[in-house]
């Protein structure tokens, strides 16, 4: 006789959905490698700009930040690192043009490195990408928006002439907010002049962080094959953040989520809109 299982209790579907997720985490030894490859970038760019008097800056952004990270089934399961490298200096005294090459230079240089792998380097319109078999890094020039919001920045896109705002900080933290619980703090490390900030290890994940990671994981099988229809993880993750009631239930949360995302997009002069968090309209 055939045996029919009963259905799993709601809670027991929480913790299912919940230990497959934790598949798609990245393995202490691929953290640690990413960390410092990222920490080696920093340090080519300390020294490449140690005349500058300002502060510069290094940090990731994207879900390393934010703790959201998912194994990419379009490339082969690799990982990726999105790095914001902010020259301290003013608007008028470099262009676009002259930033992204000279943070293309300092990709160069490190690529050479004995210690780097030598990865491959390719330019695309905002940024430069250094590429490994298992892993790859999107690195952002950016110099300060002075004058603007605290830690607005300008950064480099070589489809239009004027420089484009970003907040990458400023939304980190609008997204910890949502999370309505308690994270763990990023640590830091300083270098000479160069502040290269430390990627946050998340050893636990939180309720809306795998909210994030199922979401993009249901995207990146349903759009495997349209890869050019695919909504950006930026999307994916404002969204779930502004959906996400609070609570520690996953199966629930994520239901809720799914349910009242879309009552988050606005119809505004004939398109579809979603505003950035980190950077409200006037």
């Amino acid at each position: 006789m055939t045996q029919t299982a009963a259905p799993a209790p709601v809670g027991d579907l929480g913790h299912l959905i919940g230990g497959g997720l934790a598949a798609l985490d990245i393995t202490p030894s691929e953290f640690d490698l990413a960390v410092r490859r990222y920490g080696q970038l920093g340090e080519v760019l300390d020294e490449q700009w140690s005349t500058t008097l300002g502060q510069n800056s290094v940090f990731p952004q994207g879900s390393f930040r934010l703790g959201t990270v998912v194994r990419n089934v379009a490339r082969n399961d690799d990982i990726d690192i999105d790095i914001v490298a902010v020259r301290d200096v003013a608007r008028s005294s470099i262009s676009q043009e002259e930033l992204k090459r000279d943070v293309g230079r300092a990709v160069r240089t490190y690529a050479r490195t004995p210690g780097s792998g030598h990865p491959e380097v390719e330019e695309s319109s905002r940024c430069w990408t250094l590429t490994w078999p298992e892993m790859h890094m999107d690195v952002l020039p950016a110099i300060p928006n002075r004058g603007s919001r605290r830690n607005d920045l300008l950064i480099t896109d070589r489809g239009v002439r004027q420089w484009l705002p970003s907040n990458p900080t400023g939304y980190a933290v609008w997204f910890r907010t949502r999370m309505a619980t308690t994270t763990l703090t990023a640590r830091a490390e300083e270098a000479k002049r160069l502040e290269v900030e430390a990627v946050p290890e998340w050893h636990r994940r939180t309720t809306l962080q795998r909210v994030v990671q199922a979401l993009k994981r249901h995207r990146d099988i349903h759009f495997a094959h349209r890869l050019h229809d695919r909504p950006a993880s930026i999307v994916i993750t404002t969204l779930a953040a502004h959906a996400y009631a609070g609570g520690s239930d996953l199966y629930g949360s994520l239901r809720q989520v799914v349910a009242e995302m879309a009552n988050h997009i606005e119809w505004r002069d004939d398109t579809w809109t979603l505003s950035n968090p980190a950077q409200p309209e006037p």
